[in-house]
């Protein structure tokens, strides 16, 4: 006779007893391993990440000490942010009952742009985990408005002091990087650095003016297509 450890695989297992010459050797032996106790938490199917707003799933599973599956496990698993910037809100996360082990989040939702974002699992006496870092990136721009330059005043056919400037945002005020700004001379017969620019990391699109030769109110506008803000108009006075 002999004792035998099942290994660390879920599921049938076997062995066999040769008796050399004998007839039935080998006897062969089977057994049902099954797994243990849930001693810690993995996140199986990892956060992809995409636009603010859109949704995406994630899948964390109970497991033993071996790394199986561990079916018994019913309890709640709670998902929050692990990374995360201040200002940030987590919809779809919180607390969602185990199925054989297994918790999933189908509907997870952020909503403010970031790079680096983790989140965390935890349960009650199990060892927690945390996601793989993701990126949330700006959502469609939503709005275009001034952030600088507006209402200076110079000696006619002088450059203005401060460039203009707009920000374009998406529906959750979120920068939008790489959105295109027509620029044009509305009146006063001013000329500008550029009649198209994009906007930068930061959601900012700038540009430089000079003033034409009219005394009084000259006006450019800034415009980015589709927006229901759009056009911006920036005002600036000529002197003498």
């Amino acid at each position: 006779s002999t004792s035998w450890t099942l290994g660390a695989l879920t599921g049938a297992q076997s062995i066999t007893a040769t008796a050399s010459g004998l007839v039935g050797s080998p006897a062969t032996f089977s057994a049902t391993a099954i797994a243990g106790a849930a001693t810690h938490l993995a996140i199986t199917s990892q956060p992809a990440g995409g636009l603010a707003g859109g949704s995406f799933a994630l899948v964390v599973t109970a497991l033993d000490a071996s790394g199986n599956v561990a079916t018994s496990f019913t309890n709640n698993v709670v998902l929050t942010f692990g990374v995360r910037p201040g200002g940030a809100s987590l919809s779809g996360g919180g607390s969602v009952n185990a199925v054989a082990g297994v918790a999933t989040y189908s509907n997870v939702s952020i909503t403010k742009a970031f790079s680096g974002y983790t989140l965390s699992a935890a349960a009650g006496g199990l060892s927690s985990a945390e996601s793989t870092p993701f990126n949330i990136d700006a959502a469609a721009p939503s709005s275009v408005s001034i952030s600088g330059g507006n209402n200076q005043s110079a000696i006619i056919a002088l450059l203005l002091g401060t460039p203009l400037s707009v920000t374009v945002t998406d529906t959750y005020s979120n920068p939008v990087p790489n959105a295109t700004v027509t620029w044009a001379v509305l009146t006063g017969g001013g000329t500008l650095g550029s009649s198209i620019a994009q906007t930068n990391g930061s959601g900012v699109a700038t540009n430089t003016w000079r003033l034409g030769a009219l005394l009084g109110a000259q006006t450019v506008s800034a415009t980015a297509a589709g927006l229901p803000t759009s056009p911006v108009t920036f005002t600036a006075t000529g002197l003498p």
